[in-house]
């Protein structure tokens, strides 16, 4: 087809040299395209905005087009490839302002924008910006189509919705999606959401978890197409309102939302687990959702010892809790009988047999034994026995409850005064949750044949190294970094919510796949994220509600403004 454009749409400028020409390059600081920006387009252009370049063959037509970014706006009073030496441009800056009745118009200097390339589209297809337009090229805004096959956007308005991108055309909004609809989802490949207060943080994370709850989404375990089950931590009793449907969404909004298969309203299927911690009582008046009690039981930590380790155990000492002293408790006890309570009682009664020598129990060091009792002591919080007043089940007969598809499972912790408790019962769920779904012996079939989301808020308050009270922290931090690795094929995704991202473990936050960034000052929480350069200044200059999201596996890192509403209820 002959023609400078398959779009009648308005020119914008011309491609200009500078003095070093025209020029793309494998190396970014290689690139110079430069254009020449009409007159009256000039008030129009901000930085990032899109712009296309068609090309044409010998023949004249059009073949392919150069999607491109701007990265720099400047006025100059002469072509930038005419520029003379700088003394030169000061004796001119010298004359206009003794000429004080001359008046300086926008007229007399030239406008320009510098590109950067960003691919090469031909026929709906994409391919990396390895041809260079010709000078004199004539400029056009990129249109939504261009942009979103330029950018690698999804456009199956069934994969989760995010936002809009900041940067789309006039009068048009492009929906930046989360590529779903596949065989390797990307929320698989764990997701970070990072802002500081009152950034939007909470909203933006209440949005994607809804989109994530729909009835249509389904991820194939074992031949079986299964819903997704989210468990969320929830430290400030936010979560559980996404029971509940917001109160100031409008008929246009609605309207907009079913058009673009954006999900809104409650989720019914939201249930809340308290976890019962002695001195402690679970109530709210933000949420009606259906309300569970339930207890840690003290069998988790046949597998998991360290949970009854206050402090770092030495060798010696994790020797003989993990290889003696737990697997003869467990061996002599009955399941009914292996509580904590019980654990302590038989420590005391035979600490002589074992420290002595005096029966066919394998001798412990006296030191070591005392250490042992010293740094197991202390749990009667949060370990409860069947028999105790105000008893509730233990997770591990609820987890046909606890994780079930389609359902958000909300574990608050708000109500746990003591930050020990309440990092104990994240620690005691999550290890529970990622050892069923990695293990290929599980105890639970319901957790590992379902495909199930870990999300966590303020997550820097829990993978962080030593900044718990409990020991052993590193062991909850390697169950993490391993849970990211083989997450993907297990079905199993990470989705961690914080303010403070510098703190959570750097091998962790090294295997997110997806960061979701809003407002941030901190430089060493910038710098944790490792972005790249180009997007760094953004983040403490970023509006409420907008976003930077850098999933360099799917995508270009993309500027997104969130709904300004939130979906679901959101109130405190």
């Amino acid at each position: 087809m002959n023609g400078e454009s398959l779009f009648e749409d308005e020119i914008v400028g011309l491609l200009t040299s500078t003095s070093r020409g025209l020029s793309i390059g494998t190396d970014p600081k290689s690139n110079s395209l430069h254009a020449l920006i009409t007159i009256d387009q000039r008030s129009n252009f901000r930085l990032e905005e899109y712009l296309r370049i068609p090309l044409f063959n010998k023949e004249g037509t059009l073949d392919e087009n150069l999607l491109c970014k701007i990265t720099e706006l400047a006025y100059y009073n002469e072509f930038p490839h005419e520029f003379s030496t700088y003394d030169v441009s000061n004796l001119l800056a010298e004359e206009m302002i003794n000429q004080s009745d001359r008046i300086i118009q926008e007229i007399d200097y030239n406008f320009v924008a510098t590109l950067q390339p960003l691919s090469l589209i031909n026929n709906g297809q994409r391919g990396p910006p390895n041809r260079l337009p010709p000078p004199a090229s004539k400029v056009y805004k990129a249109d939504k189509d261009t942009i979103k096959i330029g950018l690698k956007l999804s456009q199956n308005l069934h994969d989760i919705f995010i936002g809009y991108l900041t940067r789309s055309p006039p009068g048009q909004k492009i929906s930046y999606l989360l590529k779903d609809r596949t065989t390797d989802p990307l929320l698989f490949t764990h997701v970070l959401v990072a802002g500081g207060t009152g950034s939007g943080k909470t909203q933006t994370t209440k949005n994607i978890l809804r989109q994530c709850l729909g009835d249509q989404r389904t991820y194939n375990i074992d031949g079986s197409n299964k819903k997704l089950a989210i468990v969320q931590f929830d430290p400030q009793d936010e979560y559980a309102q996404m029971f509940h449907d917001p109160k100031n969404i409008t008929e246009e909004e609605q309207l907009n939302y079913e058009n673009n298969k954006i999900l809104f309203g409650k989720h019914e299927a939201t249930r809340v687990f308290v976890p019962t911690i002695k001195n402690t009582q679970y109530t709210s008046e933000y949420h009606d959702a259906e309300t569970t009690s339930f207890t840690i039981p003290f069998s988790l930590v046949e597998q998991n010892p360290w949970l009854i380790a206050r402090g770092d155990l030495n060798e010696l000492q994790m020797v003989a809790l993990t290889d003696i002293l737990l697997p003869n408790f467990f061996h002599s006890t009955t399941e009914r009988e292996c509580t904590y309570s019980n654990f302590l009682t038989y420590l005391a009664e035979n600490e002589d047999e074992y420290t002595n020598g005096k029966s066919n129990k394998t001798n412990i060091a006296t030191g070591t034994f005392s250490a042992i009792k010293r740094k197991v002591n202390g749990f009667s919080n949060v370990f409860f026995d069947g028999t105790e007043s105000g008893y509730s089940p233990p997770i591990t007969d609820l987890i046909n409850d606890f994780v079930k598809p389609g359902q958000l499972s909300v574990v608050p912790i708000s109500h746990i005064n003591n930050h020990r408790d309440s990092t104990f019962v994240v620690l005691a769920l999550s290890s529970l949750l990622i050892d069923e779904k990695i293990t290929s012996s599980p105890e639970y079939e319901r957790i590992k044949q379902t495909p199930l989301i870990l999300s966590m808020d303020e997550a820097h308050n829990f993978l962080s190294k030593g900044h718990t009270e409990i020991g052993q922290e590193d062991v909850l931090i390697q169950k993490f970094i391993h849970a990211a690795k083989q997450g993907r094929k297990e079905k199993l995704g990470l989705f961690l919510v914080t303010q403070d991202p510098h703190d959570i473990a750097g091998d962790i936050l090294t295997q997110i796949g997806t960061k979701i960034i809003l407002n941030l000052s901190d430089d060493s929480a910038i710098k944790s994220l490792n972005l790249p350069s180009d997007l760094k200044w953004k983040i403490p200059n970023l509006t409420v509600g907008n976003m930077v999201v850098h999933s360099p596996s799917y995508t270009f890192p993309s500027e997104v403004t969130g709904l300004p509403k939130c979906l679901v209820r959101h109130e405190h």
